[in-house]
Parts: C-alpha cells; sequence; structure tokens
C-alpha cells in the first residue's frame, strides 16, 4: 500500500451502505473486551498485561455492531458451513507495518447455496474497534460494478483491496477490524451482510 491516512479511532463518518451466526438481534453491541487480573511475573509485566485486555474474535457477538441488513452472517461465532454464504479471512491476525500488513490477508465469499449470487464488489464496509465503540471508514471513493459467484464456488478479495474500495489513501493501524459486504440472501430475495473480523498488531 502507498502512503495512505492512517485509519485512527476517531474522525470516521458513519456511512450508507463478511462466519456462522444466522441471524441476529438489531442493537446488540460487543462488550468492552476487558479482563481482569494482574500479571503473576514481573519480568512479563507487559506482555501478559496486554494480553489479558485482549478481546478473542469468539468473544465478539454477531454481529459486532449495528448494521443495516436484516440477516448477518458472521465468520467468528461458530461453523461456516452451516451457513448459505460466507466471509472468511485468511489468515485471521496479521503483523501489520508502514500502513500495510506484513502477512497477506484474504476475505473469500464461500457460495454454499444452489443459486448463483451477483453483487456489487466493491461496496464494503469498513469499521475499527475503538474501545468499546465500531467506527466506520469515511467512503472516499463509489465502485460500480458486477460479480457473480456461482454455487459451490468462491471469490477472494485482498484486505488492502477492501481498504482501498472504501478509501484508497487510508492506512492500517493495528487494532481489530471488521470487513462487510452485502450479497443477495438465496431463494429470499433480501439481502444478507457478510462480516469478517480481522486483527493486525503492531510489527516487532
Amino acid at each position: 500500500m502507498k502512503r495512505r491516512r492512517l485509519i485512527a479511532s476517531t474522525g470516521l463518518a458513519l456511512t450508507p451502505t463478511l462466519v456462522g451466526c444466522l441471524e441476529h438481534t438489531d442493537g446488540e453491541t460487543g462488550g468492552d473486551g476487558t479482563a481482569t487480573g494482574e500479571p503473576t511475573d514481573e519480568g512479563d509485566e507487559d506482555e501478559v498485561g496486554a494480553e489479558s485486555t485482549e478481546t478473542t474474535l469468539e468473544e465478539q457477538p454477531c454481529p459486532p455492531y449495528e448494521t443495516e441488513v436484516e440477516r448477518t452472517i458472521c465468520s467468528h461465532t461458530g461453523e461456516p458451513d452451516d451457513a448459505p454464504v460466507s466471509l472468511e479471512p485468511s489468515p485471521e491476525r496479521s503483523p501489520v507495518e508502514d500502513g500495510s500488513p506484513i502477512e497477506a490477508v484474504t476475505v473469500t465469499v464461500h457460495n454454499r447455496s444452489s443459486d448463483e449470487l451477483t453483487f456489487n464488489p466493491h461496496s464494503w464496509r469498513l469499521r475499527r474497534k475503538s474501545g468499546t465503540d465500531w467506527e466506520e471508514l469515511e467512503r472516499r471513493v463509489s465502485g460500480d460494478g458486477t460479480v457473480t459467484v456461482p454455487p459451490g464456488e468462491t471469490h477472494s478479495w485482498s484486505f488492502v483491496e477492501v481498504v482501498e474500495s472504501v478509501d484508497p489513501d487510508a492506512d492500517l493501524e493495528p487494532g481489530l477490524y471488521a470487513a462487510e459486504i452485502s450479497v443477495p440472501a438465496p431463494d429470499d430475495g433480501g439481502w444478507i451482510a457478510c462480516v469478517a473480523l480481522v486483527r493486525f498488531d503492531a510489527a516487532d
């Protein structure tokens, strides 16, 4: 990624518009992700303390924030094979340096339904967790187009592509991110918000 503005924990405007949780209750929000307890090894105080306050992906609800789509499928809350469609990250975690992941991260839509899915491959929403809240990256570009994922097939993007589809000048900061894209609901006529969580760590 070229130099970009940091995706900071403040100043991200909300804009309208990817596994296992098939349905959710509107308005459900995540907890503060703070664990209690003091480090027992004085020499490892910083490392243990940081680890104790980190919320695991499995502790996040589905979705981890309010979404505008009635149905949501999240990669981190159950078995994705149970879902007709899902968005799966690989890997779920990577160090980030100078605004870019050190290890390439991809997110992949899996179509396990009997219907082909046609949608805009640029219609991403990207959020970063700041404290107990999720803040959305302001959309600065708008991409049109369509992609069709046949039954039993997949379609992948790099996480860098996800960021650039929202703001080509943005940098990644360490933290927990939620990538969301909406796809047609098979046999439904509505839409499903597919959500994938990815954690980026500061490089050593």
